[in-house]
């Protein structure tokens, strides 16, 4: 968590909500324009429908942590919860994914 703040900070971001931690610990109770979440491939598919529930219309969600080969796994995922996928990226292996709320 340090490690992201500390990005944040060098790049000029201070109006961020930065929190860690399990997604039905937190007890998100606001909606937000940008999710970002960064974990291995299965927190991820589990925890897809808590980040919707906590965005707002015209929102985007960032997925990272994840390796290449389980793009479609996680592509599938989103789509059945109605959103779209807007990018994808990958380097080293590793994959990102770029997703849309409308």
């Amino acid at each position: 968590m340090n490690n992201s703040q500390n990005n944040f900070d060098i790049n000029g971001y201070y109006h961020i909500d930065l929190l860690c931690g399990d997604i039905r610990v937190l007890q998100i109770t606001v909606k937000y324009n940008i999710v970002l979440a960064n974990i291995n491939r299965n927190v991820l598919l589990d925890e897809i429908p808590f980040y919707v529930s906590i965005m707002k219309k015209n929102s985007i969600m960032l997925l990272s942590g994840f390796y290449e080969v389980d793009k479609h796994l996680l592509t599938e995922k989103i789509s059945s919860m109605g959103m779209s996928v807007e990018s994808k990226g990958s380097r080293n292996d590793w994959a990102l994914l770029k997703c849309s709320l409308n």
